[in-house]
């Protein structure tokens, strides 16, 4: 429908951000006022088809735009979606400035936003078709008296919520067929108020904050968080606390205290697989059903949540990344778990930091922000010690556990066996520690069999067809495969070069060859292999996890799936393997990435009552990261890295901006990048040098060429309109891609 200018009064127009392939706001017209207005959610008319959009802001109508161009044919905005879909405005002022910073529009960042309500239309589902998501409980004041008037096969029921703090039950048949008693006594129970259906966010407990619990060095954290919270005003801390120290029992007290005063929290984890594990024990602690937030929660149950954040209604939210996007109406804390974490950064689509943008969120709504870390970033630590962030140590474990012991096993010293990735004397201490009962984590950060196959007569390298990287051996899934693009194939039994079928060669440990040697060395030991290959479907993972903690397995081998987050009381030896992996290469955060992943995964050591040991197996025992860990010297490691970036001007003491080029025509990409450096020439009397054009480490992704450049510029985010200009200088043919990334952290 076209609409042509008019001059009634009662028409009103818009900048819309659309979910299509548009790099720019659309304007369009409304007639009602008292139904559209910012943050609104609407159908709009793009072309021949209906599209969703966000109302950005209104186009003021100063009386003589009827000479505008824009204001020609201006078409008409068709549907307004309820008022419960609304974005709030601070929200709205969020999504802005965060478009601001990475130099995008805002429609490429609306779907972070309001995506969950365009999958659910798409879907053919009604707004309304959502089903309510609760927790079984057992009434707050309900006394020893009155349980003693209940049935035997009634107090079971009530026995299993009481004593049975392991599960927690969202169904009358999943808590009958728990307690062996038939769902309509569940029904009852909750027909005469015993039991309670508490939905997500609302309390069962209002008196669940065990503040006896806490350690004093706990509890002075505690309350240091609980009084900026309090003052209802923008506050930042770092939580810098050793694996063991409590710091998710100091935020979970804090937490617990805002739902009281019937505010809306969120607590972001940097993986999905951690997910489930802490929303089991938020909802035992607190007596909540939170709200989960990742990419495993069906599309209907996220609208439901959605529609109930953007409310205000009172709730605690744990999820990943995007959860930072949801449309809270009353946010006034947000926890950043594990802080350091690369997975924190969004780099497909609208390149983000996760933990940057929860700080500028917090600031915006004048809410607090909890960064929680055992190994912070450098960026974070220099803000705590500049007095940006409140910085509050905890740097011992809590109770009566000790930080395990740390030593290096120097590999040219001690050399590994031919096809052998244990050292002997590393394999000896494996099998002291097994025979005593303990349990044993064996850690590599390699998923599959091995990196790379060869032919040892030819020299042939298995490789991808579409990308500049080697095709990875999955033995156990029985294909190998491409870690960029996903391509598969079959394991060879012949070299494609020559043929040969007695020299192709497995070259490097992975996870899985690890097993293998693992099981050969300890035949008699329960042994569970645990990486994403391996655990796609997080039934898997939590089974495997349950095992480990109740100690049917004794030996735990895997991937960063268990360097973080998780808690098993009988571990008390963990060795690394391959440790010197991550130390070299393209990336200037290689010495900060190894130094925060072993010093992650040796905090699964020791955390209760037997002592922990840990073992790196490494050729390079001098590097400064190998002896900082040994030492436990976190700030000496923090200051020493510190300096090196201060001298380069490297992040974060300077900024870089990445720019990737790619295309399937390798002269048009390059022709494209000798352009923009050429355009780029007039920047460097801003202080903005330009390095490149490059091919990327990884030159080709899906038949894609792909080419660098590196923006260096001084700490200025003013400096980021004048690179938008810079991006906007050259006329970009389709077949060119030409993506950025504002603070990059990987390099390929």
């Amino acid at each position: 429908m076209i609409m042509t200018r008019t001059n009634e009064s009662c028409v009103r127009y818009f900048n819309v951000a659309v979910i299509a392939p548009v790099n720019k706001l659309l304007i369009y017209s409304y007639s009602d006022s008292c139904l559209c207005d910012i943050g609104s959610i609407v159908k709009v008319p793009l072309g021949s088809r209906q599209v969703l959009g966000l109302i950005c802001e209104e186009v003021l109508d100063t009386g003589d735009t009827a000479s505008d161009s824009r204001a020609v044919n201006i078409r008409n905005i068709v549907e307004v979606l309820p008022e419960e879909f609304r974005i709030p405005e601070v929200c709205m002022n969020f999504l802005k400035r965060v478009a601001r910073y990475t130099m995008n529009p805002v429609n490429a960042l609306a779907p972070l936003t309001m995506g969950i309500v365009q999958h659910y239309i798409k879907s053919g589902n009604m707004l309304s078709g959502a089903r309510e998501e609760y927790l079984i409980a057992v009434r707050e004041n309900l006394s020893h008296e009155d349980t003693q008037k209940l049935t035997a096969i009634q107090r079971k029921v009530i026995d299993i919520l009481t004593h049975n703090d392991s599960e927690r039950y969202s169904s009358e048949t999943a808590l009958a067929r728990a307690a062996t008693v038939s769902a309509g006594v569940v029904k009852k129970l909750i027909e005469h108020g015993v039991l309670v259906k508490v939905t997500a966010g609302g309390r069962v407990n209002t008196n669940l904050r065990c503040l006896s619990l806490l350690s004093h060095i706990q509890q002075d954290a505690y309350q240091q968080i609980s009084d900026a919270c309090l003052k209802q005003t923008y506050a930042a801390f770092l939580l810098f606390g050793v694996t063991g120290s409590g710091k998710t029992e100091v935020y979970l007290n804090v937490v617990a205290e805002c739902l009281d005063r019937g505010e809306q929290v969120l607590v972001m984890l940097p993986e999905i697989s951690l997910t489930d594990t802490f929303i089991q024990r938020v909802e035992q602690r607190l007596g909540v059903k939170a709200i989960k937030w990742h990419s495993s929660v069906s599309i209907s149950q996220k609208l439901l949540m959605w529609q109930r954040i953007a409310s205000g209604v009172p709730c605690v939210v744990v999820g990943a990344r995007s959860a930072l996007f949801l449309p809270f109406a009353n946010l006034t804390l947000i926890i950043v778990d594990e802080e350091h974490d690369n997975s924190y950064k969004q780099e497909d689509k609208v390149a983000y930091s996760a933990r940057d943008m929860a700080v500028l969120r917090s600031s915006m709504c004048d809410a607090v922000v909890v960064l929680c870390t055992a190994t912070p970033s450098i960026e974070t630590w220099l803000n705590a010690c500049s007095g940006k962030y409140q910085r509050i140590n905890l740097q011992s474990r809590y109770g009566s556990s000790v930080m395990p012991e740390v030593s290096l096993v120097n590999l040219r010293d001690l050399p590994l066996n031919k096809n052998s990735w244990i050292a002997p004397v590393v394999a000896d201490e494996i099998r002291s520690v097994l025979e005593d009962g303990m349990q044993v984590m064996l850690f590599i950060n390699r998923r599959g069999y091995a990196p790379l196959t060869l032919c040892r007569k030819c020299g042939y390298r298995f490789a991808c067809p579409n990308c500049t990287s080697w095709l990875v051996e999955h033995r156990s899934l029985k294909y190998m495969m491409c870690h960029y693009c996903n391509y598969r194939c079959g394991i060879p039994d012949i070299c494609t070069s020559c043929s040969d079928s007695e020299n192709l060669v497995s070259c490097g440990p992975g996870v899985e060859r690890l097993t293998e040697e693992a099981s050969i060395l300890f035949p008699e030991v329960d042994i569970i292999t645990l990486s994403s290959d391996l655990v796609k479907k997080p039934g898997i993972l939590k089974q495997g996890l349950h095992d480990i903690a109740s100690r049917k397995k004794q030996l735990m081998i895997g991937t960063q799936v268990l360097s973080k987050g998780h808690h098993f009381p009988f571990l008390t030896l963990v060795v690394v393997i391959d440790a010197d992996t991550g130390l070299y290469g393209c990336d200037f955060r290689a010495s900060e990435k190894t130094w925060q992943l072993i010093r992650q995964v040796a905090g699964r050591a020791g955390r209760e009552k037997y002592s922990g040991r840990v073992l790196i197996q490494t050729a390079f025992p001098d590097h400064p990261v190998m002896k900082m860990l040994v030492s436990g010297d976190d700030e000496g490691f923090l200051r020493f890295e510190s300096n090196i970036r201060s001298r380069a001007c490297a992040p974060p003491f300077g900024r870089y901006v990445a720019v990737m080029l790619s295309g399937k025509d390798e002269t048009t990409v390059w022709n494209i990048a000798r352009a923009y450096v050429k355009n780029g020439e007039s920047m460097r009397g801003y202080g903005i040098c330009i390095l490149g054009p490059a091919p990327a480490p990884v030159t080709y992704i899906r038949r894609n060429m792909r080419v660098r450049i590196l923006l260096k510029m001084k700490k200025d985010i003013a400096l980021l309109d004048i690179v938008k200009r810079w991006l906007d200088s050259v006329n970009v043919p389709s077949s060119v891609l030409v993506s950025w990334d504002v603070d990059p952290y990987t390099f390929m």
